[in-house]
């Protein structure tokens, strides 16, 4: 790690499986990223969460990160709230109504349909992991008669406590023929946005730091930025069918520049 440390300027982490474990930090990150600012380089999270930048510094803070290490962060929630804020169309959440989408409703200013019958448009916003996923698919099923493009919050396909995240039915619903946006990696305009918020020009002075090949390694690969992959999560084991949120015949699209087995010197 540093030597990579020393051949770049900007290093975008991933936060679930890099930083953090679903319980706690990992126990390198504090001195990864104390030795990251000591050579005066930039520390960017770039996350697929619903959150958005203060709820995840607040978050970090709590779990006993060093916030002041952190130069920037960039959630898929408030790239969605860029795009999607004071909307005036009718939103159907396929995992229903509950208390984090109600709070990303309110937060956004964003309406809920009674029902799909009334909705303009799908939402995916973070899984409940409570309802069996049976139900979810049932209601994409019902979008695509309905044929209700469906936008996705969080894209990530797996999560670090191994359920399905939001983008592996948002993927599903794209094999069934729907039509749809998602906000957040391996979106190339998410990372596009990043690079324009931090006004950065060289695409060879980032280095991206994940723990899953479709959302990190393909996403930073695709957008032309180098990537290592973390392995301890053991998420890059997951495998795919019919990905359909990049074109995967890209050469290497899927292989990481570098690798460790965890984030350590």
């Amino acid at each position: 790690m540093k030597a990579l440390i020393n051949r770049y300027e900007y290093f975008f982490f991933d936060l679930w499986g890099v930083i953090y474990d679903g319980r706690v930090v990992y126990k390198n990150v504090h001195n990864i990223f104390k030795l990251i600012k000591k050579n005066n380089k930039k520390i960017i999270i770039v996350s697929n969460s619903s959150k958005s930048k203060s709820e995840t510094l607040k978050f970090l803070k709590k779990k006993g990160l060093n916030i002041n290490f952190i130069n920037d962060i960039f959630t898929s929630g408030d790239f969605a709230k860029y795009k999607l804020i004071n909307s005036k169309k009718f939103f159907f959440p396929i995992d229903g109504k509950t208390k984090k989408n109600l709070k990303f409703f309110k937060k956004l200013k964003l309406k809920i349909s009674k029902n799909y019958k009334d909705a303009n448009l799908a939402i995916a916003i973070t899984v409940n992991k409570h309802l069996d996923p049976s139900k979810i698919t049932k209601n994409l099923k019902i979008c695509i008669k309905r044929k209700l493009k469906l936008i996705c919050v969080n894209p990530d396909f797996r999560v670090i406590n191994s359920y399905y995240g939001m983008g592996y039915y948002y993927n599903k619903y794209l094999n069934l023929g729907g039509k749809g946006e998602y906000y957040g990696k391996p979106n190339p305009k998410f990372y596009k946005f990043i690079c324009s918020k931090l006004k950065i020009i060289s695409k060879k002075k980032i280095l991206f730091i994940g723990d899953t090949i479709y959302n990190d390694i393909v996403g930073a690969n695709n957008f032309g930025i180098d990537s290592l992959l973390i392995k301890k999560s053991k998420l890059y084991k997951y495998k795919l069918k019919n990905f359909k949120l990049l074109n995967l015949k890209k050469k290497n699209i899927i292989r990481p520049k570098f690798i460790l087995n965890e984030l350590k010197f």
